[in-house]
Parts: C-alpha cells; sequence; structure tokens
C-alpha cells in the first residue's frame, strides 16, 4: 500500500465524497467546483482558498462548510481503512483553524472518528517529501546488502 500499483496510494485527492451539490466525485473536483484551483491545474489555490473560507453559497452553507463535507468523506474513508487514532492535516489551508473546526463538526455526528489536529511541521512540505524518499532509498540500499550479504554467508 505503500506505494500501490501505479504509484498513488495514500493520495486522497482522488477519494470520492460529496461535492458542492451532493454529487459523488473525487476530492480535487470540490476545488474544482468551487473555483479554488488554479488556472489549467489541478493545484489548489490556496490564497484563493483562504480569502473564500467564509463566502456564502446559495445553500446557505460556506467554503469551509463545504469542503468539511467533502473532507469529512475523504477522513471517514482513512478512519475505515487505516484505522488511524489522529488525523493530521497539513498545508496553509489544511493547518487552518476554521477548517480544522468546520471538519471537527463535521465529523462529530459519525459513528466513528478520530481527533483532528494541525500538524506542526510543514512550513516545508518539500523537505519532508525529500526526507521520505531518501529514507526509501536507504531502506532498499539496506534490504540489498543485507540480501547479498545472507547469500554470500550460504555458499
Amino acid at each position: 500500500m505503500y506505494r500501490g500499483h501505479h504509484g498513488v496510494a495514500g493520495e486522497i485527492a482522488h477519494i470520492v465524497t460529496a461535492g458542492l451539490h451532493g454529487e459523488a466525485i473525487s476530492l480535487t473536483e470540490v476545488f474544482a467546483q468551487l473555483g479554488l484551483r488554479r488556472r489549467r491545474s489541478t493545484a489548489i489555490d490556496v490564497d484563493a482558498l483562504l480569502g473564500s473560507l467564509t463566502t456564502q453559497h446559495p445553500d446557505g452553507r460556506t467554503t469551509v462548510q463545504v469542503l468539511a463535507e467533502a473532507l469529512r468523506g475523504v477522513v471517514l474513508a482513512a478512519i475505515a481503512l487505516a484505522d488511524p487514532d489522529r488525523v493530521v492535516l497539513g498545508g496553509a489551508w489544511g493547518r487552518d483553524a476554521r477548517v480544522i473546526d468546520a471538519l471537527t463538526a463535521a465529523l462529530d455526528a459519525a459513528p466513528r472518528t478520530v481527533p483532528v489536529v494541525p500538524s506542526r511541521h510543514d512550513d516545508f512540505p518539500e523537505r519532508a517529501g525529500a526526507a521520505a524518499e531518501a529514507l526509501e532509498q536507504l531502506r532498499v540500499f539496506i534490504t540489498a546488502a543485507r540480501t547479498e550479504a545472507v547469500g554470500q554467508r550460504r555458499k
């Protein structure tokens, strides 16, 4: 499950959840419906997102409530699959107290939930990604060296 068949295991952006109008769509498409993706990209426009959290939609919900409902579906799927003891939200918008509070409220009525907390180590997410890749390469190297050493001892 670490990488998956296509290398995207654990990529929550493609989990199906509730869209702006209650339809089943991927999380990344919720951001598109809300007009919160960068032009010609699937990347989230963080400045636009943070600026729109209190925007009211025709159904009476704010952007943060729509996102919380969409994230609720993703988090409940993750809880069912991975059984975590907490959910950590990262990134500039994920660590925003309004997002965490709205998601926590959306999860309150769920049959199974865990605490939602902001990441404390998210100032440089690219460093975390680089460190994870370096660690994986080290594991592969150590495993290959150990396998080779065991094979030589058996000869």
